[in-house]
């Protein structure tokens, strides 16, 4: 007995792993090599001694998979890809305008540069014909791209899942309802500290935490869940706790810490828990200690940068699918492209574009980019390599900052 996988399942097997999109929840699920050896790279899951008969029952009890009745031809293989073929994720930074000036923006210039929507769908497709998985469209502020519902729209058709950043200030009824129409599930809203007058001065904007706060009643209302993202700059230990504290009594469905990259604009920051391990370890206790308390209530989750610096002591590797066994995950599991159509290996290299996606498709670029293969090659790098990259000008050399 054979199964086809519908045909408007996004999925992928390489790897010893066997990974597909689900239509419906947008949620990216895994199974082991047990069961990528039964699938085909031409749709049928094999029916044989090794297969899980429980996953067989959920595929089709999903509407993921057909019966299918049919003599195979004997050329058919049944074997997972040995290598990533493309990334799971693209971020895009459709727009370099912002309503804010947040002292930790790696750019302080905003030339009110706005993707160009038609080149913008050439893009989507070719990610669809990689079959990538997920677009985060962040940076800047994305509510304010006049196309943005467009975007969003677009994506959803071709049956992927889409995420969103944003700070909120502009967020109104409209926009959310709008926005839940198009199936957005969640979003990321930046919240630098839960001390209003703390996270004002880091956005350089007088009430921006009230507005902000005020604002999460139209994703509430209009069921979008959000994930609180915390970037670190010299908050404190126990402000750090605390804002942590106030995401979950806010209900928010995860909390995120983020580290700066020193690039750009952030260069000229004195970041203490750069020039002081110590401190550091401790912030690294209080993620620990709050995954921990809000296990199963809400995710307690880390930027790459800041899971590399703690050296994979913050996750059991042996059971993460193969594919997902990385240290820095740029340009092997990301992408990203910013307004001005430059590529990077994720968004933290900005100052460190590798090539332009008018000038040849990223498919090529993927394949054939001299930097970005030898990045795919050294995937095991135990560090962050935009933070290697900002101290060395050297991506592979050592990061100074992981402990």
């Amino acid at each position: 007995m054979h199964y086809k996988i519908k045909d408007d399942i996004i999925w992928r097997n390489e790897l010893d792993s066997f990974m597909f999109l689900h239509p419906e929840t947008k949620k990216l699920l895994f199974f082991p090599r047990k069961i990528s050896e039964n699938i085909s790279q031409c749709w049928i899951i094999k029916e044989s001694f090794w297969m899980n008969e429980d996953f067989i029952k959920y595929m089709i009890w999903e509407n993921l998979a057909i019966e299918e009745h049919l003599a195979l031809p004997e050329w058919i293989i049944f074997w997972a890809k040995s290598s990533i073929s493309w990334p799971l994720n693209a971020t895009l930074q459709i727009t370099n305008v912002c309503n804010l000036r947040c002292m930790h923006c790696h750019r302080k210039e905003k030339w009110n540069i706005q993707m160009d929507l038609d080149a913008l769908y050439r893009l989507i497709d070719g990610l669809r014909d990689m079959r990538v998985f997920n677009l985060n469209i962040s940076w800047w502020e994305p509510i304010m791209y006049p196309h943005l519902f467009e975007v969003i729209g677009y994506w959803f058709k071709k049956w992927l899942k889409v995420t969103m950043s944003s700070n909120l200030i502009l967020m109104n009824e409209k926009i959310a309802k709008r926005l839940a129409e198009l199936w957005l599930k969640n979003m990321h809203i930046s919240l630098d500290s839960c001390i209003p007058e703390a996270h004002d001065a880091i956005r350089a904007l007088r009430w921006s935490f009230g507005k902000m706060t005020d604002n999460l009643k139209f994703l509430k209302d209009n069921l979008i869940e959000f994930t609180f993202v915390t970037t670190l700059v010299n908050q404190g230990i126990q402000e750090y706790s605390d804002t942590i504290d106030f995401a979950f009594n806010a209900w928010a469905s995860a909390h995120k810490t983020n580290l700066l990259v020193p690039q750009w604009e952030w260069k000229s920051l004195e970041v203490w828990y750069y020039n002081d391990k110590s401190v550091f370890e401790e912030i690294v206790k209080v993620f620990k200690s709050k995954r921990k308390e809000y296990a199963w209530r809400m995710n307690v989750l880390w930027e790459t940068m800041f899971q590399v610096c703690m050296a994979n002591d913050s996750d059991n590797e042996e059971s993460k699918p193969d594919i997902l066994k990385y240290s820095c995950p740029a340009w092997v599991n990301t992408i990203c492209f910013t307004e001005i159509w430059e590529v990077l290996p994720c968004p933290f290299f900005s100052e460190n574009s590798v090539d332009n996606i008018f000038e040849r498709p990223i498919s090529e670029i993927w394949d054939n980019n001299p930097i970005l293969k030898k990045m795919r090659e050294n995937r095991n790098d135990n560090w962050c390599k935009a933070r290697a990259y900002s101290e060395s000008w050297d991506m592979h050399s050592k990061d100074p900052y992981s402990i």
